[in-house]
């Protein structure tokens, strides 16, 4: 046996990199084929990127530049197939990190929530070991606060937490001392020396703690109203009130009250950093606060009214369509109606680009897209793009016409669980056809009849299934030698939830298995009264010895491939609809015949379909009885049907006397008997041979009830082609 490596699917291979801010990145696009083309397809930052065929250049930008520090632009590859084979796409988001270099160093250390005299900071000689004078804060902008560390080697003093200054014993003895602390971001560094003064509790009472918070505040407000007023605990000597700090020149002060000098815009600055003071001669206390400015959404976006673009026909996927018109800066939208095919997406930033293959101008001519702004800051969050498609095939001049060559069959749509025959065509003369690509399961091919195999909705929303169409001409002197022409044709499955309301069986009516493997297929109705339930039965189909049925669950014996030349095996299936009570009265059926294709082994993309359907012969003689009867009535009716069989068996045989070969062996299933059993939900079945027929039913080991419900006693004598 000889096992042939699946080909790996065609793929960008570039990898995600970083790179040092304020330097470009020029990154490689590779694939794991050869000979592809490159194009930037979207992305949420894909105006920081170019491209010049396989080179992608990121540009230089800074660490500092926004919070995020990722970038991604989305690569879309494009190979041309060969050997007549479909052409290639894939796509991938590139993400490049940008690393910070550290090129700043700390600035301004300070320590806050500590007392002060002339500038020293002061505390008594009443405190003991592990004193918290303060905490430490520095600037640096290319360092998060969290992320700096500071450090000392002062015999009196320690620094814990990473920035709390506190004391390593108690210090009693009234003087000034020097502490030097280096604050580092992990690069760079700067120390700064304080000078801490110790006084005698006697002789000093210490002004209070300030008792102010963090602050946030909506931004366009009023300066005329008051910011925040600067407190603190009781003291009865006459303070004085200051601020300081990074930000205080966006400030005023009058008395002890804080405002905005301007109105804050949360665009321009988002925050603030504040140090509040208080004075009494030299005895001072400050505290460091935040001002948090809140985003109103002030409708400075929207999106214009109606735009058409145009794209043209059978485009492939990723090519731009164009860019929607908005006023200010928008950094999000989606597709909300309009789409259903989905043929189009859109990007972060407005551009509109094919998703899917198959525009087909003969179609459809024309989309009209619903296009919404997804940020809350937008006046006008949608409007209508209508995508006019260009048509291709059959333009240009006459000369050009006349020598066109391309395939004219439509895209098209069917309910859900529905089969559907697209009858290929090509705009002159004949041709043959094959699938190249798509959703190859999905489709069958038998000459210029491709199927569409039903399909079940997992959702309830339309799905679109793509299969690519390549199609040959038939020689003919007045086109080039073999002239081809490629299309992407899309079945959109619809979806009908109850069939208008009729009972009906939702299981999808064609299956695939991989051959000498079971299939299981779950049966099911659109039934759901709960005072109600579903009897299967397999009631005949061209190859119902091939199937076993147990409850709900139908499976489809292992087959090889090479059994016989159809690989397509059909059942007929009956639903009956039954009242969940004692009597159990039969409410209504409907039958549905199943497939199930044995997949070939040896190829990737099965067209069973192809294969030549060789017609069975057999003559088929099948009667089915389930009665609301005694079993002595049942009994009669088979009885009567056995005597008219007999007959018109007799009747064929005389009609073929002159076929040595001809015998009753080729009848195929004789009389079957179902019974309903709602124990198993299910019916039992026995059968009468057909060479022996006999007025006696088997009868069940299980007992038949008097409930069994009759339907209807049926005969058919005949062969499958039609005669006899």
């Amino acid at each position: 046996m000889t096992v042939t490596k699946a080909t790996p699917k065609f793929a960008i291979t570039t990898a995600d990199v970083s790179t040092p801010e304020n330097a470009d990145k020029v990154i490689n696009l590779t694939t794991n084929r050869g000979g592809a083309d490159f194009l930037i397809a979207g992305g949420a930052d894909e105006n920081k990127f170019s491209l010049s065929g396989t080179t992608l250049t990121f540009k230089a930008t800074d660490f500092e530049a926004r919070d995020d520090k990722t970038y991604s632009v989305e690569i879309t590859a494009n190979r041309a197939g060969t050997n007549g084979g479909a052409n290639e796409h894939a796509t991938k988001t590139i993400t490049v990190t940008v690393t910070d270099l550290d090129d700043e160093a700390p600035t301004d250390i300070q320590i806050n929530d500590a007392a002060f005299i002339d500038d020293k900071v002061v505390f008594t000689n009443d405190k003991g070991a592990n004193f918290l004078i303060g905490t430490l804060s520095a600037t640096d902008v290319d360092t998060a606060a969290a992320a700096m560390t500071f450090t000392t080697t002062s015999a009196d003093f320690k620094i814990v937490n990473n920035n709390e200054l506190r004391t390593k014993r108690p210090i009693t003895t009234i003087n000034t001392v020097h502490i030097a602390i280096t604050a580092s971001d992990g690069t760079r560094s700067i120390d700064k020396v304080f000078f801490i003064k110790v006084v005698a509790s006697s002789q000093v009472v210490l002004l209070p703690e300030i008792t102010n918070t963090d602050v946030s505040v909506v931004e366009n407000s009023s300066t005329d109203i008051p910011l925040l007023t600067i407190a603190h605990g009781p003291t009865d000597k006459p303070i004085q009130y200051s601020i300081s700090g990074r930000d205080k020149d966006f400030f005023n002060l009058k008395d002890r009250v804080v405002s905005f000098k301007n109105s804050p815009d949360y665009e321009s600055k988002p925050s603030y950093s504040l140090t509040l003071e208080i004075k009494n001669g030299f005895l001072a206390r400050d505290k460091t606060i935040t001002i948090t400015i809140i985003n109103l959404k002030e409708k400075t976006i929207s999106i214009a009214a109606d735009q058409t673009m145009s794209v043209n026909e059978r485009s492939q996927v990723n090519t731009p369509v164009g860019t929607v018109a908005t006023t200010g800066i928008v950094t999000g939208f989606e597709i909300t109606a309009g789409n259903s095919n989905n043929f189009f997406k859109i990007s972060p930033t407005g551009k509109i680009q094919v998703a899917g293959a198959g525009l087909n101008y003969e179609s459809k001519q024309n989309y009209t897209l619903t296009v919404k702004i997804t940020d809350d800051d937008a006046e006008a969050k949608t409007a209508q793009i209508i995508i006019q498609i260009n048509r291709t095939r059959g333009a240009g001049t006459l000369d050009e016409r006349l020598l066109a060559f391309f395939i004219t069959t439509n895209n098209v749509s069917t309910l859900e669980n529905t089969s559907k025959v697209i009858t290929l065509a090509v705009n002159a003369g004949s041709a043959t056809f094959d699938i190249t690509g798509g959703d190859a399961d999905k489709f069958t091919l038998n000459g210029n009849k491709l199927t569409f195999k039903a399909t079940a909705l997992k959702d309830g929303n339309d799905a679109t299934y793509r299969i690519n169409i390549k199609a040959t001409k038939v020689f003919d002197l007045h086109f080039p030698l073999f002239a081809t022409d490629e299309q992407t044709l899309v079945v959109t499955v619809t979806n009908n939830p109850d069939n208008d309301g009729k009972f009906h069986i939702t299981t999808a009516d064609a299956f695939s298995t991989p051959e000498n493997t079971n299939k299981v297929i779950t049966l099911a109705t659109n039934n759901k009264d709960p005072l109600m339930y579903n009897v299967f039965e397999i009631i005949d189909g061209e190859d119902a010895n091939k199937f076993t049925l147990k409850g709900d669950e139908l499976t489809f014996k292992a087959t090889a491939f090479k059994a016989r030349n159809n690989a397509t095996y059909r059942v007929n299936i009956r639903a009956t609809k039954v009242e969940n009570n004692i009597i159990n009265f039969f409410v209504e059926a409907v039958e549905k015949t199943l497939t199930v294709t044995v997949i070939n082994p040896n190829t990737v993309n099965t067209n069973a379909a192809k294969l030549p359907s060789v017609e069975d012969d057999n003559t088929k003689v099948t009667a089915r009885a389930v009665r609301k009867e005694s079993k002595t009535a049942s009994k009669t009716l088979l009885a009567k049907t056995g005597k008219t069989l007999r007959a018109r068996l007799s009747h064929i045989r005389h009609k073929n006397q002159q076929k040595s070969s001809f015998s009753a062996n080729g009848f195929v299933s004789g009389i079957q008997v179902s019974f309903a059993d709602s124990q198993t939900n299910s019916f039992i079945n026995r059968v009468l041979s057909a060479n022996g027929l006999s007025n006696v039913i088997p009868i069940s080991s299980r007992k038949v009830e008097r409930w069994d419900i009759w339907t209807k006693a049926k005969v058919v004598i005949g062969k499958s082609n039609g005669s006899g």
